[in-house]
């Protein structure tokens, strides 16, 4: 198993995201629904967290 090196992940990935916007590059999309939020209250909230500690 070989070390990733991170640093040059991100800076390829800087690289890219410039790449696209001037038009040289194309990257993969893909497109995410948004989950509604339930209504909570703060004393369920506080209720919650007390029940997981």
């Amino acid at each position: 198993m070989t070390k990733r090196n991170l640093f040059e992940e991100l800076s390829q990935g800087f690289q890219d995201l410039e790449d696209e916007r001037k038009g040289k590059l194309t990257l993969k999309q893909h497109k995410a629904a948004l989950l509604e939020t339930p209504d909570i209250t703060s004393r369920e909230q506080i209720a919650c967290s007390a029940q997981r500690n």
